[in-house]
């Protein structure tokens, strides 16, 4: 039985993460849970960012990811933004780790960046907002992404040391890249299997 794969793809807002990741789970059955699904579930209750809100998101990613890492999925995909000036992000990454790890998951992360104009272009895109309400006015959505790329650091360090690590680290630049391409290139590199034949 091929060992199951837990894919997290990570980068900053509109980078293309939730794009990708469709196309990754199209091509390989694998479960998917994107940023956003905790976030919106959340919101029904309480205010962004309060402490409820944080601790709510938290447990519903993480029931999540324990209800795949106990399955008999092939795999699973889940996105994030990042902060890596954040300890609380790396907590939050490695506790998900920990849960597949338990269960005899590989690891693979994978960074995807582009530009700061590109990601601007594509936020306004109305696909975007495509499972996340929050997304649906632009105005508010692009303000979001500025204050994130002022205060956040999206980019992963030159020598990050992940505890533990992730089996496989691959990073790309999207911006000239269509998303199928992009997810062709975590198929062949991760060696993911194949559900359906992905076109290069």
């Amino acid at each position: 039985m091929t060992q199951p794969t837990f894919v997290l793809i990570f980068g900053p807002p509109a980078v293309g993460k939730l794009t990708v990741a469709r196309a990754l789970a199209q091509w390989t059955g694998f479960g998917l849970t994107h940023n956003h699904v905790a976030i919106e579930a959340a919101l029904s209750l309480f205010e962004f960012d309060t402490e409820e809100f944080r601790r709510l998101v938290f447990q519903l990613r993480c029931d999540i990811y324990s209800a795949a890492a106990a399955s008999e999925l092939p795999g699973m995909i889940g996105t994030f933004v990042w902060n890596f000036a954040s300890s609380r992000s790396k907590e939050i990454v490695h506790s998900w780790c920990n849960i597949f790890r338990q269960h005899g998951w590989r690891i693979v992360f994978v960074e995807l960046k582009a530009e700061l104009e590109t990601r601007l272009q594509r936020n306004r895109s109305p696909d975007r907002a495509l499972g996340k309400v929050s997304k649906v006015d632009p105005e508010i959505s692009e303000a979001i992404l500025l204050a994130n790329e002022r205060d956040w650091v999206m980019v992963a360090p030159e020598g990050l040391v992940m505890v533990p690590p992730a089996d496989q680290w691959i990073s790309l630049v999207t911006d000239a890249l269509k998303p199928e391409a992009v997810a062709n290139r975590i198929l062949r590199d991760a060696r993911l299997p194949e559900r359906l034949f992905a076109s290069s």
